[in-house]
């Protein structure tokens, strides 16, 4: 394998799970989203690090949508490894489960809700 490309398609490419953490602007997270969905297989999860919109908005108009769910970490992640899980309505069970598997192999201590919620469980809490 190329260590890394420029070319979405190839970064895609048998890809398990792909974190998003681009900047809190619905129109660019949307615009990125897009272009994912091109190329994204039925067997990829996406995840978006936001702090702020609901999943079911962020994934109201993915093809994917069963596969999209928020993995919100504190910061700083390798200080406070705690990471909240917030699936969509329409997020399969099987994304719930694989997220916080991915999380808790990679060190993160994750809290899934069971219903989104505006501002999520940690936002709140502060």
């Amino acid at each position: 394998h190329v260590p890394g490309t420029p070319v979405l398609r190839e970064c895609l490419e048998d890809a398990i799970f792909i974190q998003e953490s681009v900047p809190e602007i619905l129109q660019i997270k949307h615009q990125v989203y897009r272009a994912i969905d091109i190329f994204m297989s039925s067997n990829t999860i996406l995840s978006s690090s936001t702090s702020s919109f609901l999943p079911s908005v962020l994934s109201e108009h993915s093809t994917h949508r069963s596969q999209f769910i928020v993995a919100h970490p504190v910061n700083p992640p390798y200080f406070i490894p705690l990471v909240e899980i917030v699936p969509a309505a329409w997020t399969s069970e099987r994304v719930i489960t694989r997220t916080r598997e991915i999380m808790t192999e990679i060190g993160m201590k994750p809290v899934t809700l069971t219903t989104e919620i505006r501002g999520f469980a940690l936002n709140r809490i502060q």
